[in-house]
């Protein structure tokens, strides 16, 4: 899969092109095509329609109810404006490669979505990203069911109820989007994505390579220090907030005890793993990689 993504962005890098819709297209045919997403992605859909405020642009997006993903192009206008203040860091090549490899990052970051949707059908997967994604996608879960939608629709769920349910729902996606960990996991796979797509080249673009390195340490990192004012680590913040503290209080590291939970912690995931997951991390560990991430061309502009 990587070497079929580098293939097409680099074709179209060298020859001064930037993403198209064809591209598009032949980005989620290769992901669909690899992690066999033929019932979780239908269609791509082009639109100018997604979020564009003074702070957020949304680029593209997974529609889960339609199984589609969304590409606004304007929204990509308006952000590889706001990027091209990078352009200092990389020769020709690399500027045009870095455009191409943020779109493409994008659209990964969706399909990743796409992918957790279908991790929740799974039943049989019993592994922690599978408990993570599952404790984030309840309502989700709950509008797949056709019996859930019976119910709704015949009355023996008043559609008052619903509308409060999701009304609730989405104030909390808002308020805990920045340590959602299927947010958390869908940046960091796409990054990583990225990386080893353009591993067997990197020694021609040191400058881009990384950079791209740097931006998958940099989400990784991401919502640490804001969970210390709350708890121990992004995701048990977020499934405390939202209600799942029963997930977290079932992980097999758990302990009340903090010492015991981050010895528990560590003797079984690694580092990066932990990371990658918004699992806890000692300040000394983090304090480290944050060190190196700084010391990166992305924070030395």
């Amino acid at each position: 899969m990587e070497l079929e993504i580098l293939k097409l962005v680099y074709d179209y890098s060298i020859n001064g092109k930037l993403v198209d819709t064809k591209f598009v297209e032949k980005i989620i045919e290769i992901v669909v095509s690899k992690k066999s997403l033929n019932n979780y992605v239908r269609s791509v859909q082009f639109t100018n329609q997604l979020c564009k405020d003074d702070y957020r642009v949304v680029c593209a997006a997974y529609d889960l109810l339609n199984m589609r993903i969304l590409i606004d192009y304007e929204s990509i206008q308006i952000d590889m404006e706001s990027r091209s203040y990078y352009d200092q860091l990389f020769h020709k090549l690399e500027q045009v490669m870095f455009r191409n490899l943020t779109i493409t990052q994008y659209i990964l970051h969706e399909l990743e979505h796409a992918y957790q949707n279908k991790q929740t059908d799974n039943k049989a997967d019993d592994s922690i990203e599978a408990k993570i994604i599952n404790a984030s996608f309840v309502l989700e879960q709950a509008i797949k069911n056709p019996r859930f939608l019976t119910a709704l629709l015949n009355g023996k769920i008043p559609v008052q109820d619903f509308i409060a349910c999701m009304i609730q729902n989405r104030e909390l996606y808002k308020r805990y989007y920045h340590l959602n960990p299927t947010e958390r996991l869908a940046q960091v796979n796409s990054f990583r994505t990225v990386i080893n797509s353009i591993a067997p080249i990197k020694k021609y673009i040191p400058n881009l390579y990384e950079f791209e390195q740097a931006s998958l340490f940099e989400e990784m990192l991401s919502g640490y220090q804001d969970s210390w004012n709350q708890g121990c680590c992004p995701t048990q913040v977020y499934l405390l907030g939202v209600g799942q503290s029963n997930v977290w209080n079932g992980f097999d590291f758990y302990s009340s005890d903090s010492n015991e939970l981050m010895k528990n912690v560590c003797d079984k995931y690694n580092l990066v793993r932990r990371l990658s997951l918004g699992l806890p991390v000692s300040y000394d560990k983090y304090t480290a990689t944050d060190e190196l991430l700084q010391g990166t061309n992305k924070f030395n502009i």
